[in-house]
């Protein structure tokens, strides 16, 4: 079982849409940590598809908001961890390669992988106490950080815990020459046949020389045995076997204790541009709040388009606008110019944060839970006519058509100026036909274009917005 704070989500969004609604500057502007930033543009890439999901996600952001010491102490647990985990797989590699100490003997070789062993399960017991700590001091909202917190109890509580938390600090502190103290079971033809450790404080020591003493054991009366001396063959194929046992036994229960925080690191980078991101909302003095998922409806109220934000623009129009549940879709119209594509850019920003679990720059926000996002917009000459042997109109109908083909049922397509290489007439029922397409496969579509003929035909099925005077889409009957 592991912790997990970021469940992966299920959500695609199309090849370049990023770069059209420019999240790439966006992101690289408001989130200077690269690390972050790609965790964080990693995250958005895959949005969420559940509701609950989504407001699990939103919980736990807010949780580290609320907390600030608490996402800083984790992090510092989670880069303790990183480091656990490097040196011991440091050393698994080295012994594998053979470059641990290749003269020693059995013996010592099995001592020391046994002091690695017990000394990173020990590192790995004191992450697992300092978590609980940590959580049980900041006493988290979110379930996912509570669950955290009942696992890490669950590990670091109890006799069992602090009985192993002692063997590994004994064997950690154990010297390569200390004495060796086995339980050693003979077969039918009195061959020893396996060995096991005692605790040391079950023998007696004769007072024998050095070299003698790992071997001469005086049991105490209650304990049944005989004096047994070993050849040097079986001294050297016994005596590492019980380190071997100890050293698999603490790995495994290492290997599932990394296992079980394998995703915090990358959970924290995430949770850590997140509040980055709230931060710098906040310094810009706007609205925060974190989206509902209830249904087919979109609406939003003021609005802020983030990428002018993070660009450091100033009188920034909010946007307002709602499109009921059960539209197909919305068309905006408008002269060139008159931010309509500034418009589809806030919402689809919006969207795909909220997606994520983040909270957006307005006053309120509804949007419906997408599978899928695809974006068309259209390029300049320049950029289409590079490695494509079609003209610009032919090139957006192959995008349109792989669009289409891929996307499934619940999908978000967003088109900006698509076919206005050709004329108003033509271009107008081509969209139309396609948009209808979309309708009756379950996919909504926002189309931004200056095409009244287009407009007139989506009447009365479509939201049909205009953009005024003060760039704000206004809805027309």
């Amino acid at each position: 079982m592991s912790v997990t704070l970021l469940k992966t989500g299920a959500g695609e969004v199309g090849d370049r849409t990023f770069s059209r609604i420019s999240l790439d500057i966006t992101l690289s502007l408001i989130i200077k940590d690269g690390a972050r930033r790609s965790c964080l543009k990693e995250v958005l890439s895959a949005p969420l598809t559940s509701p609950d999901d989504i407001a699990e996600r939103q919980a736990v952001i807010a949780d580290f908001d609320s907390h600030p010491g608490l996402l800083s102490e984790l992090s510092a647990l989670s880069e303790q961890l990183d480091a656990i985990r490097s040196a011991w797989n440091e050393y698994r590699r080295s012994k594998l390669s053979g470059s641990v100490s290749p003269k020693m003997s059995p013996l010592r070789a099995a001592e020391e992988q046994c002091s690695v062993s017990s000394v990173t399960l020990g590192k790995l017991l004191f992450f697992v106490r300092d978590v609980k700590e940590t959580l049980e001091k900041y006493r988290p909202a979110s379930a996912p950080l509570r669950a955290m917190l009942s696992d890490a109890r669950a590990v670091a509580s109890g006799d069992g815990f602090d009985a192993l938390l002692a063997v590994t600090g004994e064997l950690s502190r154990r010297a390569p020459a200390s004495p060796v103290d086995m339980r050693i079971t003979l077969d039918a033809l009195g061959r020893v046949a396996s060995a096991e450790l005692l605790d040391h404080k079950y023998m007696k020591l004769p007072g024998s020389g050095p070299a003698r003493r790992s071997f001469f054991k005086k049991p105490p009366e209650d304990v049944p045995g005989a004096p047994l001396i070993p050849s040097r063959e079986e001294a050297d194929s016994l005596l590492p076997l019980p380190f071997s046992e100890l050293s698999r036994v603490m790995d495994d229960i290492s290997k599932e204790l990394f296992g079980r925080y394998s995703g915090l690191g990358r959970a924290l980078l995430f949770y850590s541009a997140a509040v980055d991101y709230i931060a710098f909302l906040r310094r810009r003095g706007t609205d925060v709040c974190y989206p509902a998922f209830t249904g087919g409806e979109l609406s939003v109220r003021g609005l802020y388009d983030a990428a002018l934000l993070a660009s450091g623009a100033e009188d920034v129009v909010p946007h307002t606008l709602a499109s009921p549940g059960g539209t197909p879709g919305a068309v905006v119209c408008g002269a060139n110019g008159s931010g309509k594509t500034t418009l589809l850019r806030s919402l689809l920003t919006a969207h795909l944060l909220a997606q994520s679990g983040l909270p957006v720059p307005a006053k309120e926000a509804r949007f419906p839970v997408f599978a899928a996002v695809y974006t068309q917009f259209a390029e300049s000459e320049r950029e289409f006519a590079e490695g494509n042997d079609a003209g610009r109109f032919e090139q957006e109908v192959r995008e349109l058509s792989r669009i289409i083909d891929r996307a499934p049922p619940g999908s978000l397509i967003v088109l900006n100026e698509t076919f206005q290489s050709t004329s108003y007439d033509e271009g107008s029922e081509g969209l139309y036909h396609i948009l209808c397409c979309l309708e009756r496969r379950g996919i909504f579509y926002i189309i931004a274009t200056h095409m009244e003929p287009l407009r007139d035909m989506l009447r009365g099925r479509a939201l049909c917005l205009r953009m005024n005077e003060r760039r704000e889409p206004v809805r027309e009957e």
